[in-house]
């Protein structure tokens, strides 16, 4: 393999990447994540104009901390988030209609707010949800077909206590994607805090079948 193919490196990150996705062990899930992030960085390197790598990156950085804040280690959990916004920034600053890096940039923004909210500092992760939602939404005006931009968007607003206008976003995600099990089981959580017990029981029951492990 020639050490300077950038090509060749993204593929290898795009492979890790997937392999990370559907790897069941945390710490080889964990490794092949910075492995992704290495190679990502490695084409940087060679051709730092290049979008893509950047928002690969991104991806493998916010999965990667929550991973580790399923472990309880917050402080990476933090500095992965934030180093995931820089790279959606940089990718969005290099290609301003690229869709996919406001999305991934308002969800690393809203996993860095949950954190914050965990820790009790509320004014900070609330302006991490609401700027979430603002990514979210320009990800939506440039693809209209993003179901996860709006999934994205509604589990920020739900942490903004807009259970109403978060239905109307995972109400959208499943007309796209109507196999998602997560957006169901975010859903029944919205209804839920509305009160609406049957309705999110029926939503949760959906999320179940469709994959038993949702919500863990």
């Amino acid at each position: 393999q020639d050490p300077e193919d950038a090509n060749a490196y993204h593929n290898r990150a795009g492979g890790k990447f997937r392999l990370a996705q559907s790897e069941k062990d945390t710490a080889k899930a964990q490794q092949y994540y910075e492995d992704t992030i290495d190679d990502c960085t490695q084409v940087l390197k060679l051709n730092p104009e290049l979008v893509d790598p950047y928002i690969t990156r991104s991806a493998a950085k916010t999965l990667l901390g929550e991973s580790k804040a399923d472990q309880g280690d917050i402080s990476a959990a933090q500095e992965l988030y934030s180093a995931a916004i820089q790279d959606c920034t940089r990718a969005i600053q290099l290609n301003p209609e690229n869709a996919v890096a406001y999305g991934n940039r308002g969800y690393a923004k809203f996993r860095l707010g949950k954190t914050k909210s965990d820790q009790g500092d509320i004014a900070d992760a609330e302006a991490l949800y609401v700027a979430a939602v603002g990514d979210c939404t320009r990800a939506i005006q440039l693809n209209p077909e993003n179901a996860a931009a709006y999934g994205n968007r509604g589990v920020a607003k739900v942490a903004l206590g807009n259970a109403e206008g978060a239905i109307e976003d995972f109400n959208a995600a499943l007309r796209l994607n109507p196999e998602e099990a997560e957006y169901f089981y975010e859903r029944g959580l919205a209804k839920k805090a509305l009160g609406q017990k049957e309705a999110a029981k029926v939503d949760f029951e959906k999320a179940k079948e469709l994959d038993p492990n949702v919500g863990q």
